[in-house]
Parts: structure tokens; sequence; C-alpha cells
């Protein structure tokens, strides 16, 4: 009894002390009603209006205001925008800056519908209308943008029926507020050409505006006879025709129907028309797809080309983007490449330039085609097997609609010649020697760039060479091969070879459609002395000029295949800091997409790289045209999706990027890891955060160490951002950034992104930000975010700013969580968007210190939650080896969890969280994205897919398959299969003492399912019971041997757990001379699990004279394994629960495999003394786990 009530003492006692904590959070924090009701001052921001034309700063183009001459306000305040054209000149787009640092919005105010939000993300703002001089195009009969003001508009065109009351030119539209029958028809300068093989095109965008009606009958007229009869397309509201009217004003439902009606709703959308007139042919498409269409049998009679367009109900319309064009007969071009006489290779034995899907008649084809290094160019043929030259080829009118050409290579065996080595030294070399021994060094870059290098080749630099200025540029022809790479290295002894830019050229390394290349060991910069060269905080002024280490272009290539950047030291490089593409090492792939080869990386390997004081970029990839996943990012280029591959980013050091550290996009499957960041944004660039994903999908961010990001602008230290799907940011060291730990964009589309088993410790500012809303399927779990001092600045955990300008608010859900803060912190920013988004931020078994659980919170852990030293991780790191993963030697072990910290098996798995979040929403799953392939979608599909269902559905069950990617395990390494989760970023193990570190361990887990030692390590398996000894440091000698027998049950007490069904092993280790080994170390002991049963408790028997006495051991299941440490040779045991199918959550119990059994032998009987001795053993351990709830063994808060 005496145990009992001890016991019970104990946890009244801690459960006064958890009350006492909760009670002092309600008394110290306000209610969530009450911060809502709270009214935050926030702050004003201006706005100015310029003009650039033909791209400087004039108005010579035309002018820009405000509507309604709002050019200030606080964040949501809309500001209305008015363009005016002049004569001569076109409006091309809007181009938006933040004012106080001159620096580009970088896409983050989008200006839509001549309209945008004042933001506090951007602040005051300056923005420009953009304008540039008309170029006269011939095949341009009419052209009008509506630009220009009314009275310069309306000169252009014969009104009949309508005025200056009636017509509205504005922001780049005419409104046409019909009083019934009318017509407006432009003055056309030229006559329009009709041939047989020319015709003509009238374009146009038309919509209905003002009050939406279902029938509003709009005619635009193509054909005009000398008796006045006319050709019209006619819309009606629901339905479109062509007609033929005997007269312009006919009235509305009169005329002979020639074609049609086809349905087409002219309501409030935007219609793209297009009305193609070519011999006895029109046709209609709209946004490029056919509508209708009509031949007619007399070629119109005597009609004659006429524009106008006529409104007949009264309805108000819209149009703008007018263009009459001139035609001529196109053909489809089909150019298929061959490759040994087979058509459309997986590989790109070629480049081939000039090509178009479409041609006219008349032209000259200028096609060429470049053979990669490994084929040869056979020639172009026609499909009757007749060599052409495409390079002169005149497209005629042979009644065929298309033409089809083969591009013939054949695989070439040949080598221009043997594979060499040359050497290159700046101080002894001679230019006129052959360069290919040491003693016969070129001295300068001359004689390489002259040369075609082949596969295999080598050019090597001597070590404490100086190229400078032009001089400095390294280029070169050639690529080497999958066997044969080419590779540019240094020799010697001393500093690496330094490439010296000075701000002489653009780009100091450059590769231009080469593969197969490894460039190694080198130095490189690039300072301008015209520019601040100081790199002091916020100081640099190079706002013109572009200036790169390293940049790697592809364009029309096709495939480009292993590009590796390995071991340079990139440094003092003062680019443009109003231009992104500026600084360290950049990737592009480039070309037109419908007419060029649509061009990807496949292996590119930048790996151990130095870069600092990179302005404005670390390390960016790819810039790519064939990947666009939004029209507001490009508007110029077609929503596509054909991105990089095998992209990785790998323990690299970045110190002072002017921005951004490392960027990856345009890509699938990117892993970027173990890279150490700081001090990124150390200009004042604008947006810039440490590490982050763009328009991309399926990237794996792991192991990186990421620190003092500048700014709030973003400021911190990763991000997953805009247009990307299924993001993971795993196992992440993330601290002292002033931005805060997480950005997560969603102002383009973005899908299923992942936080996990991350650590944050003092970053600033705002712990998770979701800038312009929140991504479907967000999932933030098992991460442990921790800060000494209170938020200020934005100053809360959940910050969601401007939520008008992204693509929706989709639900967010956390679990597993540990928020840990100091008293009074604020969950959401008060002066974003969140608190009337509150029911799309999902919480769930949450542990929360410091900050009062939010009202969304479904099960909140508020006691107990105790680690080693919280808060106790480095704050700096000089190294290139990042604080995480397999670098780890307990630098962050103040994040472990002591054995009775009431976070230990208190998490939930995330099956039981995605069922928690069904319920809560009140939904079942409905997609299955991994079956609908959602890994294989491009950004676009993926969130095209999530609208379709819930926001649950859209978490990501199965992550990115990334060779040597895991997600089996906890921030540190330990093993989350099988076992009771607990809650943050670190998982209790038996393995680590409450006041001990446990080994460090390996990014991968090994096959054996242990944690792999720093130090010396041995493994002892024995064959027959399959029973694994982990012996460490002295004990791990050369030579030693197990000894396993398996213990058949004895007599015991009536209390002892050997009476229930169980495996008892004697186990012995000896050393080579036969003598029993002495323990040095702790061991690790791992014993088998019988098939279908359940461990209800490991045990060991320990020897005290006679007798044994019965003690449980803490252990973990893994893999059909119970594992627990042990410090002496002795009897061990598992004990198994009688009722078998036990819950998968009870702590400590698992199903899984059994062991074999070997020889049995029987124990000595058990003496009777054996409760006492337990109940006395029990009594310590409880006076021990109070002390602990007191405090004195663990920190429970850092004061």
């Amino acid at each position: 009894m005496k145990k009992k009530i001890f016991y019970s003492a104990a946890m009244v006692f801690l459960l006064t002390n958890s009350s006492h904590v909760i009670l002092q959070a309600q008394e110290t924090q306000p209610t969530q009603s009450d911060t809502i009701a709270q009214e935050t001052a926030r702050p004003s921001h201006t706005v100015t209006l310029k003009v650039k034309t033909n791209g400087i700063e004039s108005t010579a183009g035309g002018n820009l205001e405000s509507i309604d001459g709002v050019l200030s306000g606080i964040e949501g305040t809309p500001v209305k925008l008015k363009v005016t054209t002049n004569p001569g000149y076109r409006f091309v787009k809007y181009e938006s800056y933040i004012t106080d640092s001159g620096n580009s919005t970088d896409g983050l105010l989008p200006i839509e519908n001549n309209t945008f939000d004042i933001s506090d993300k951007i602040g005051n703002t300056t923005v420009y209308a953009v304008f540039e001089s008309v170029v006269v195009d011939e095949n341009v009969y009419f052209q009008d943008d509506f630009s220009s003001n009314n009275e310069s508009v309306l000169s252009r065109y014969n009104l009949f029926g309508l005025s200056s009351e009636n017509l509205v030119a504005q922001n780049g539209r005419l409104e046409i507020k019909a009083p019934g029958v009318s017509m407006l028809a432009p003055n056309i300068d030229s006559t329009i050409e009709e041939t047989e093989h020319v015709g003509y095109q009238i374009r146009c965008n038309l919509q209905q505006i003002d009050e939406i009606k279902p029938w509003n009958t709009f005619r635009i007229a193509f054909k005009e006879a000398s008796d006045g009869t006319v050709y019209v397309v006619e819309f009606n509201g629901q339905k479109v025709f062509i007609k033929k009217l005997d007269k312009w004003n006919a009235p509305n439902n009169t005329g002979d129907i020639l074609a049609g009606p086809h349905h087409l709703e002219l309501g409030g959308t935007e219609h793209q028309l297009a009305i193609t007139v070519k011999g006895a042919v029109v046709s209609v498409t709209d946004h490029e797809k056919p509508i209708i269409s009509y031949t007619s049998e007399d070629n119109w009679g005597q009609a004659s080309p006429k524009v106008a367009f006529i409104p007949v109900s009264q309805r108000s319309t819209a149009l703008s983007h007018l263009e009459i064009l001139k035609t001529k007969s196109s053909k489809e071009l089909r150019l298929i490449m061959r490759l040994d006489g087979n058509e459309n290779p997986d590989a790109y034995p070629g480049i081939i330039t000039g090509s178009s899907p479409q041609v006219q008649v008349g032209d000259i084809l200028n096609i060429v085609a470049t053979p990669k290094t490994g084929y040869r160019f056979e020639g172009f043929r026609d499909s009757q097997g007749q060599l052409l030259d495409l390079a002169n080829y005149q497209v005629t009118e042979n009644g065929e609609e298309s033409l089809v050409f083969y591009a013939d290579f054949t695989t070439s065996t040949e080598q221009v010649r043997e594979a060499k080595t040359f050497y290159i030294d700046s101080q002894a070399g001679q230019d006129d020697q052959n360069g290919e021994s040491e003693k016969t060094a070129w001295k300068s870059l001359s004689r390489l760039k002259d040369m075609q290098l082949v596969p295999g080749d080598t050019v090597l630099f001597k070590r404490g060479s100086r190229f400078v200025g032009k001089d400095a540029a390294l280029r070169f022809k050639g690529s080497g091969s999958a066997e044969a790479p080419i590779l540019i290295a240094a020799y010697g002894e001393g500093e690496r070879p330094l490439f010296e830019g000075q701000g002489q050229v653009e780009d100091v390394v450059s590769l231009y459609n080469q593969e197969y290349i490894t460039i190694e060991s080198l130095a490189i910069t690039n300072l301008d002395a015209n520019y601040e060269t100081s790199f002091g905080l916020n100081a640099n002024n190079n706002r013109e000029k572009n200036l790169r280490g390293v940049r790697v272009v592809a364009r029309d290539f096709g495939i480009v295949h292993d590009i590796t950047l390995r071991d340079l030291h990139i440094h003092d490089v003062n680019g443009r800091l109003n231009a992104k593409w500026n600084g360290g090492i950049f990737f592009d792939a480039n070309g037109t997409v419908g007419e060029g080869t649509p061009t990807k990386y496949d292996g590119i390997l930048v790996e151990n790289n130095i870069l600092e004081r990179v302005d404005r970029s670390g390390i960016k990839l790819v810039g790519s045209t064939w990947a666009n996943q939004s029209a507001k990012n490009n508007p110029n280029v077609p929503i596509n999706w054909y991105p990089s591959t095998n992209v990785v980013v790998r323990g690299n050091r970045i110190d002072k990027a002017g921005g951004d550290a490392i960027t990856v996009r345009d890509t699938d499957g990117a892993l970027i890891e173990y890279n150490v960041v700081s001090d990124s944004r150390y200009q004042n660039t604008g947006y810039n955060a440490g590490i982050w994903p763009f328009q991309a999908s399926n990237s794996v961010i792991q192991y990186n160490e990421v620190f003092r990001t500048h700014g709030v602008q973003d400021g911190q230290g990763l991000d997953t951002d805009h247009a990307s799907s299924n993001s993971v940011v795993q196992y992440n060291y993330s601290h002292d950034n002033e931005g805060g730990f997480m950005l997560i964009m969603n102002g383009f589309e973005h899908t299923a992104p992942t936080i996990r088993y991350n650590i944050s410790q003092n970053d600033k500012d705002k712990t998770f930000e979701f800038a312009r809303g929140t991504p479907a399927g967000t999932a933030i779990y098992n991460n442990t975010i921790y800060s000494d001092s209170k938020l200020v600045g934005r100053g809360g955990i959940i910050d969601l700013p401007n939520t008008k300008a992204g693509t929706g608010n989709r639900d967010a859900f956390f679990f597993n969580n540990v928020f840990y803060f100091v008293e009074g912190e604020e969950m959401y920013v008060k002066q974003s968007d969140a608190l009337a988004y509150l029911d799309k931020f999902h919480f769930y078994n949450n542990a929360y210190v410091g900050v009062t659980p939010p009202e969304q919170e479904s099960k909140p852990i508020t006691s107990q939650i105790d680690f080693n030293a919280i808060g106790s991780g480095p704050t700096d790191n000089q190294t290139m080896l990042a604080t995480a993963g397999k670098y780890l030697t307990g630098q962050l072990d103040g994040y472990k969890l002591p054995s009775n910290s009431g976070l230990v098996a208190a998490g939930v798995t995330k099956e039981e969280a995605l069922a928690h979040f069904y319920q809560k929403l009140g939904v079942s799953k409905q997609v299955d994205f991994a079956a609908s392939g959602s890994a294989s979608l491009s950004p676009v599909e993926v969130f095209e897919l999530a609208l379709t269902t819930n926001s649950v559905d859209a978490i990501q069950r199965i992550y990115p398959q990334i060779e040597g990617v895991v997600y089996n395990t906890d921030f540190f390494g330990n093993s989350i299969e099988n076992v009771a989760l607990s809650v943050g970023a670190a998982q209790y193990t038996a393995i680590t003492s409450d006041n001990e570190s446990s080994p460090s361990t390996d990014e991968q887990v090994n096959t054996d399912n242990t944690p792999t030692q720093s130090e010396q390590q041995k493994t002892l398996v024995d064959d027959n019971t399959g029973i694994r000894l982990h012996l460490y440091g002295q004990d791990a000698q050369e030579g030693v041997k197990m000894a396993v027998s398996s213990v058949e049950s004895v007599e015991l007490p009536s209390d002892s757990s050997l009476h229930l069904p169980h495996d008892l092993y004697e186990i012995d280790v000896f050393l080579e001379n036969g003598e029993k080994l002495q323990l040095q170390h702790k061991m690790l002991v791992e014993l088998p699990i019988r098939k279908d049963n359940t461990v209800s408790k490991a045990i060991v028997l320990l020897a005290t004279d006679n007798n044994y006495i019965e003690e449980e051991l803490k252990f973990n299941v893994l893999d059909g394994y119970a594992q627990f440490e042990a410090t002496c040779f002795s009897q061990y045991g598992l004990v198994y629960d009688q009722q078998q199918g036990s819950s998968k959550e009870e702590k400590n119990s698992s199903t899984t495999k059994a062991g074999q059994t070997g020889n049995k032998k029987t124990l000595p009987k058990t003496g009777e003394g054996i409760g006492l001795v337990s109940i006395l053993i029990g009594m310590v351990g409880v006076f021990l786990l109070m002390l602990s709830g007191l405090g004195l063994k663990n920190l429970r808060r850092k004061k």
C-alpha cells in the first residue's frame, strides 16, 4: 500500500504544478475573442506612378494615373490605374518596385484589371506603365489597344448611331453603351488584299459589361456588297451564327442563317475571337479553339472585305485588343528526328534551330542541324528520301496541308583524337607550347577558347595562377560523354587558380549547349570597382550591370546531361541587385515554346562549394522557358512542364548572399541537403529567403543549417514557394533568422507542402508566414519551435498577409509540434488576415509553452513539456558541416527528451491525425492523390486536382522518391517506425539516458536499424536466436564472440512476469583468450520478438547470492526487435501479453516477427525476498521521477 500511496501523491503533486502553469497562462493571455476585438494600428503606404518609354523613364509613350486619385492607404486599399497611350506607341505592361530600395517587387504585387491592393509586404510602392514604339508591320492593316484618350480613339472610326456619350476608351478597352442598332467601323488606310493564298483576319476580345443579360445581340461584319448586303458573325448572348443581311442595320432576328447556331455565351467572360477569311471560307475561333465556319458556294458574290462592329441590343459591351491582319496560307511543319533510322529516339542526337510548327506559303525556311558529341548529321530528307537544303527551302502551295521532313543522325564511334590532359600556368606557361605537360603548359586561356575538347579531355590550371579581366573568361567548346566526361580542375600546390573578372565580363565561367562536364577546384570573383566593393550590410549600389561567377545555358538542345560544379570558391561578386540572376551559380534552359526544341537538364550536381559575398543570389537553377506554370509569373510563355531532373545541391557553404542563398526552380525531384547558409539577404534586395523551391515538383530540402537571414522581406530561413507541389522540408536546423522560420507562398498555384521534423531556434518576427493564402494539403508536424524572446515586428507565430492576391485559402494542418515561447506570445499576427480565416487552421495534439493554445486546437498538451536543455543549440557555425544529420555530434542534444517528459509516447500517427482532420471538417476521402499520379503531374495539374476535393485529401501520403532520401526517422536519425511516437522533432529512445548523449546517426538507416556511432563499434549476431549485440568504444575489440543460450522458465513467486508467455536468454561475450569481456561502456541489446505476439515488457534477471531479481527495462521496438541498453552480461527476456492484438499505439508495444529458440537450461530456485526488493526499487524510481518533476534533473523551461 505504501508504494501505491506514495506514487499517487507524486502524481497529484505533478498535476498540481501542471495546473498552476495552465492557470498562470490563462491569467496572462487575452482570449482569442479579445484579440479579434482589439484595434491594431496599421501603417499607411504611398504609391508613386511613373512612365517608361522604350526602356527609359519618359512620358513620350503615354501617361499613367489613378482613376479615383488614391495614392496612399493601409494594406488592402485598392488602387485603380488608368493608362493613356500616345500615337505611335503601345502600352506593354506594368512594372512595380519597392520605393524605399528601388528593387523589384519580384511578382509579389499582381496588377490585374488595372487594379492592385496596397500591401504591408511591399510598403511604399512605385508603379511604371511601360510603353514602346509601334513597329510598322506590313501585315497589319489596323491595330488599336484603346489606351489613348477618348477623342484620339474615336477619331479612327466611322460612327453610325453612336457618339462619345456611348463610347468610352479607358484601361485598354472600348466600352460601348449602345442605344440600339448602331455601327463602329475602323478607318483602314490601305485596301485589304485578297488573292488565292492571301486572306485577312479580324482579332479582338469581346465581353458584356455592366448588367449582364442572357440576350445581347452583337455583330461583326467581314464582307459587304455594293448593294448593301453584309456578311456577319452574330452573337445573340447564347449562340453564334454566320448570317447574310440585306443591310448593316437590319433588325434583330432577321437575315439568312448560313451556319449555326453554335453555343457560345456572350456574358461577362472575355472571349478572344479570331475571324479568318480566306477565299470562300470564313472560320471563327475563341481562345484559338474552332467555333464555327462556312464556305460560300459563290465565293461571296461581289462582296468585298468590310470590317465593322454592330451592336444591336441596348446592352453594354467591351471591345479590346483589336487587330486586322493580312494572312497567308499556312502549313503545319513536322520535323522528325531519326537516329540510325529509328524515329523519335529517346536521346536528342543533335540541335535543330529555326524550326516552327506553322509556316506560311512563300516563307524561306532557315533550319539548321548540329550534331552532338557522339553523333553525325547525315542531312534533311523528305518522305521520299530526297536530300533537302532546309536552310534555303521556300514553302510553296502544293496542295498539301502539312510538310514532313526528317533530320537523319547516325551514331558515331569515331573520335577526332585521343583524349588528352592540357595544362595552363599563368606564371610559367607559354602559349606557343603544346600545353600537354606541366613543362609545356600554356600561359593564358586563348588557346583553350579556340579548341574543340573531346570526351575524356582534362584541363588543369596551376594552383596559384591568376587570370584577370577579360582574360579570366573561361570558355571552351565540346562536350564529354557518359563514359568519358570532360574535367576542368587544378594541379600543383597552393591556392586555387583564380579567375578574377573585375566586372569586365558578365559571366566568368560559361558553358553553352555542353554536357558531361565537371568543373572543380577553382576560385572565381567578379568585382566591379565602379560600384561599392565593401559588401557591408545593405551597401551594394549596383542596379545596372549583370555580374555572375558561373552560368550554364542550354537552348534547343534537348536533354543536357551531367554538369558537376564542385569545390569552387566563388566570392566578391557585386552584381545587380534588382535582378535575381546575378551573383554565384546559375543554370538556364532557354528557347521559344512552340518553335524550338524542348530543353532540360538531367543530372546537375553542385556540391562542396564555398560562396561568399555574392550579389544578388547564391545558387539558382534552373531558369527554364520550358517549365512555366503561371501566366501571372510569365505571361509571354505558354503554360508547359518539361522540368529538369536529378538536380542535387549538397554540402555547400554560402555566406552573405545579397538575396537568396539557394533556389531550385523548374525542377522535378530536386534535392537540397547538408548546406550551411548564413547571412542571406545581406543587401537590401527586397523579398528573399535562405533556401527554397519555386515552380518545382517533388523537392526535398533536408539536413541544412540556415541562420541569420536578414530583414523581414521575407527574411526566413526556409521557404516553399509559388507554383510548386509535393515539397518536403525536413531535418533542418533553422535559427536566428530575422524574418522567421518558414515561408509558404500561395500567390500562384501551390499544393501539398510538408514541413516535418525540423528544429527552429530563436527565429524572429513571425514563425510561419502564409503569404497570399494557404495551399491545400499543407501539413506541418513534429517540429520543435523555440524562442527565448517574444516575437516582435509582425509579432506572432502564424502570419497570413495579403490573401486577396493569392489563389485562395485552403486548410492547413498542424500536429505533434512543440511551440515553446516566452509567456504572452501571440499565436496569430493581429495585423494580418489570419484572424479572418481562423477556420482554415487546424491543430491536433500540439504542445504549447508560453502561448495559449488556439481555439482550433483539438488536443492541446500544456504540461510536462520537458527537454534535456531546450534552446541550447549553437548560434553560429564557421564550418562546412551543417548542424544536422550525419554531422550531429551532440550539438542539439538539448532538444532530446528525458524519459519523464510528457512528450514521450504522446504523439499521434499521421494516419490518426488525418482521420481526425477528416472528422473535424466533416468530410471523407474523395480523391486518392497517389493513385491519381500526383507525383508525376505538373504543379498546375496537382493544384487543379486539389480543387476537386477537400484539403485533407491533398496532404502527401507518399513522399518524393529520391535516391538516398528517407522519411522513417526523427531529426536525430532515430527510427519512428513501429514505435509510440513522441511530440516534437525528437523521438525518445531508450538508447539515450537522461544525462548522456546518444550516438549521432547517419542520414540513412542502416540495414540492421541501429544507430551509427561516430566512435568505434562492433555488432555481434547469434545465428541460432537472431539476437544482436552492439558494442562501443573499447568494448568493440577484434575477436570477441557472443555466447547465447535460451533459458526455460523456472519456479518463481506468483507475481513474477515470467509466469506470462516469455523468451529468456543468457548472454555473455568472451575475448579471444577465453576470458569474459568486462564492459567499459553501455551496450545495445536487440532481442527478436515472437511472431504474432505483443511485447508487454523487457526484463533483466540480476543475480544476488543464490537468487535473481527481476528488473524492468525501457525499450523500443524496431523492425521485429525489442531494443534496450544494458551495462552487464546477464539473463535478458521479453514478456508477451496473453491477450493478443493490442493497439499499436500502446506505449512500448508492437506486433513483429519472432526469433528462434536454442539450447535450454534451468535456473536455481528463486528466493522469497524478491517482492520486497522490487517494491524498494520501485519507490526509489518514483522518488527520482518526483525530483524530475521539480526540475532538479531536467530543465522544464529556460528562464
